[in-house]
């Protein structure tokens, strides 16, 4: 059955009939050769959120990596099976070696941010200030705490990791900076 939509239009069939293979009328391959070379080299583009995230990755890894090393290069320990009969004796915990040390690093660590921070934008350094504001809170916190009670191991680790945790962000930051 042949239905009206299967006849090809007559002028469309008169105008595929008469098309013919033609040479161009100049040479188009320098057009074609300056645009591909115009093209831009492709680049790696670093995000800020990926960049954070594998500076953390990065930094737990060495952590890891560090406690394996710490742990096979300890000394053996001997242990004693005797139980003295006086009173134990109890000995205030002696973190404030670690304090003055970490604390050092926080300041050369903040001056280099310092340094490097005006590269970054606005909105990235508003949020390194607020992350390290309430970091600066708990580490109040905790040498109030620490401070207390001088013998409270627990407090006094509490304090060393809150200013390790400044330290990781401050070395974070830091870098991000210095790569912008």
């Amino acid at each position: 059955m042949v239905i009206e939509r299967d006849q090809p239009d007559e002028r469309l069939a008169a105008a595929i009939a008469g098309l013919r293979d033609k040479e161009p009328d100049r040479d188009l391959w320098p057009g074609i050769q300056e645009q591909i070379s115009a093209r831009r080299k492709p680049t790696l583009q670093l995000r800020w959120p990926l960049a954070i995230a594998a500076g953390l990755v990065l930094l737990l890894g060495g952590a890891i990596a560090g406690r394996q090393l710490a742990i096979r290069e300890q000394p053996e320990v001997n242990v004693v099976t005797t139980i003295p009969e006086s009173e134990p004796e109890f000995i205030a915990a002696g973190f404030s070696k670690a304090e003055l040390t970490l604390a050092g690093a926080i300041e050369d660590l903040q001056r280099a941010y310092l340094d490097a921070a005006p590269r970054l934008d606005e909105d990235t350094r508003r949020a390194i200030a607020s992350s390290l504001a309430a970091i600066d809170s708990a580490i109040a916190q905790a040498r109030n705490l620490a401070g207390d009670s001088p013998d409270d191991v627990a407090a006094a680790r509490y304090l060393t990791r809150t200013m390790q945790r400044k330290l990781k962000v401050l070395q974070t930051a830091t870098s991000m900076a210095s790569r912008t």
